[in-house]
């Protein structure tokens, strides 16, 4: 089931501003292994498509933890979206990280919007 996090507002200064974005997945079963695909993207703060900053793809053994750190610019949106296969008890997080690595912005998988797929990448 295909989730994301919308696009979310990065500032270009001050207190809320990320310098990367730090995506955490949990594979929560006991016995399965869960596939996870992870696609990240960018906006400026003008009108325009959608970067993409990463794609993975992940196969997560059972009670396994994995991170990925994406750099991104300040001023504009990011957004993450985030399907896995398999195991239904990965849990996928999201936090936007300032430039000593502080938590600023988080979006939590119980916040991600479902949507019907995932963005065709070029």
């Amino acid at each position: 089931m295909p989730y994301t996090t919308g696009a979310i507002y990065n500032p270009s200064t001050g207190s809320t501003a990320a310098g990367q974005i730090l995506v955490i997945c949990i594979n929560d079963s006991i016995n399965l292994t869960a596939s996870i695909e992870l696609e990240v993207f960018q906006w400026g703060i003008t009108d325009g498509p959608r970067t993409p900053l990463g794609h993975n793809l992940i196969a997560l053994p059972p009670q396994a933890i994995q991170s990925f750190t994406y750099p991104i610019n300040a001023g504009g949106f990011y957004e993450v979206q985030v399907d896995y296969f398999s195991a239904t008890s990965a849990v996928i997080h999201v936090f936007g990280l300032d430039a000593v690595g502080g938590v600023v912005q988080r979006v939590l998988q119980a916040e991600m919007s479902q949507i019907d797929r995932l963005t065709n990448l070029p």
